[in-house]
This record gives C-alpha cells, structure tokens and sequence, in this order.
C-alpha cells in the first residue's frame, strides 16, 4: 500500500457540493468522486490519500488536511476540473475516491504537520505527491479513529466512476453517485429545494449555505448499471424531507406527484 497527497485550493476550484458530501460524511455514509492525480500515474486502488487544503479562503481559514480515505482506481484522462481550460479542450489524470473524513476547515493544520512530520512537503503545487505511508496511517488512525483496511481491499471491492461525452454526460459504473453530476446540477438550479422551494441557508444561516441534496429522478438502483445522465434533466435539487417523501414509494414519486400531495393538504 502507498499513500498520496492530493490537494485542493478553493481559490482555484470551488468545491460546490463540499457541504453535502461532509455532511454525508460525517453521518458514516460513503462519499466518492474523482479527484486530480496530477500528472502521476503511481496511485492505484487500495492507497490512501490525503486531502491537503492549500490557500486561504475569503473567512481566512488556512491551510491544513480536510480529509483522508482510499483510492478507489487506477488514474484515467478525464475533462480538465477547471471549466476554462475544460472548455479549451484539455484533460487531467484522476482517480475514483472514497472519503472516510472530511471537514470544510483543516482537521490537522498545516503548522502542527510542519511540526510533527518535519521532513514531508505539505505544500506541493499539484496533487498525486507520495507521502510515507507510515505517517499517512497515522494521520488516518486520527482522523477516522480506525486503522486502514486499504492493504485488505481487492479488485473486486472497487468500484469505479467514469466520465466520457461532453460536459453534460456523466458515465456512471455500478450504482454510485457521481459528485461532478451532482455540482453541474446545483450549478444549474441552484440550492433552493425543487419541491417546496426551502433553503438551508434561509433557516440556518451560514451553517446552511450551499446545502443541498440532489435527487436523480430515475432513481440509480433501477438503472441496470451504467447509464448517461443530463445533470440539467435528470437530477434536481431537493431538502431532505421532500428527498426522503419522494422515496416513499416505489418507483419513487415524481416531483409534480409530490407537489399535488402537498397541495391537497
């Protein structure tokens, strides 16, 4: 097992769904995406990773690790995460994740990792850095309060997310959830509740801000396995309590279905 330093700059990319995925995170369910290797080719299935936060935001909250879980596959040429150089035609090497911690602030600052691990580059200009996977285990151990179980994973227990076509066109493998999806859905509509308009910002402030969870109107485990979906079509933004009623038949209402229910009370 090796371990990886991948990074994330929210001056340079903004993280939209970052609120919804800590969330899920941090309620014990899995979170997995893709995320840029750089250009290295070295990660493969069943490392770990480390999510080094770099910069600073507009709250001036610095650098540090926001999160840490395995990788999932090996690296695949994907559209560029930046949508100019996206839109320019160029690509990057990523690879499928899963989170097993993740904050939107840093877990472990960068100063205490200068002053614990003294000979490792916290700071490096692009993602896919080797990290001792000594150190890697030990900042998983607390991040996570459980030891890896990376060196134990096998082929057969990874899953893989693919992204093919143009912006619009997700390629989903098994039945999970593809966060890029996910954030051209929010880009698209926004974060307000398709159903009955809430908005978690409204109610709950800053806490709040930028919460959403996203419905697939096909509902994935009735897919049949891999499928194209138009996040502008196909997904919607929704609170989750008119998630969790939408689901309460099955198939799962539709949204105009849930609306009249509403209106008949």
């Amino acid at each position: 097992m090796n371990a990886f330093i991948y990074t994330w700059n929210p001056t340079k990319w903004k993280w939209i769904d970052m609120p919804y995925a800590v969330s899920v995170v941090n309620s014990g369910e899995s979170f997995k995406g893709q995320w840029s290797c750089g250009r290295s080719r070295k990660p493969q299935a069943g490392d770990l990773f480390l999510l080094m936060k770099l910069g600073s935001d507009p709250s001036g909250i610095g650098k540090g690790v926001v999160g840490c879980g395995y990788i999932l596959s090996a690296p695949e040429i994907v559209q560029h995460w930046d949508e100019k150089q996206r839109l320019e035609g160029r690509s990057v090497l990523s690879t499928s994740i899963e989170f097993k911690a993740l904050s939107d602030r840093p877990l472990i600052s960068y100063d205490e990792l200068v002053d614990r691990f003294r000979d490792i580059h916290w700071t490096p200009q692009q993602s896919g850095t080797s990290v001792p996977a000594d150190v890697a285990e030990i900042i998983f151990f607390e991040l996570t309060g459980s030891r890896s179980l990376a060196q134990g994973m096998v082929a057969s227990e990874i899953d893989e997310i693919f992204m093919e076509g143009d912006l619009k066109e997700i390629t989903i493998r098994s039945y999970d959830r593809c966060s890029r999806a996910r954030e051209a859905c929010i880009t698209h509509n926004g974060y307000s509740c398709t159903v009955c308009g809430f908005s978690f910002e409204k109610i709950y402030g800053q806490l709040g801000a930028e919460y959403i969870e996203v419905h697939h109107l096909r509902p994935v485990a009735d897919t049949g396995g891999s499928h194209l979906i138009n996040p502008k079509t196909d997904l919607k933004p929704v609170c989750s309590n008119c998630h969790r009623m939408l689901h309460r038949r099955r198939p799962a209402l539709s949204i105009d279905e849930l609306i009249a229910c509403m209106n008949d009370v």
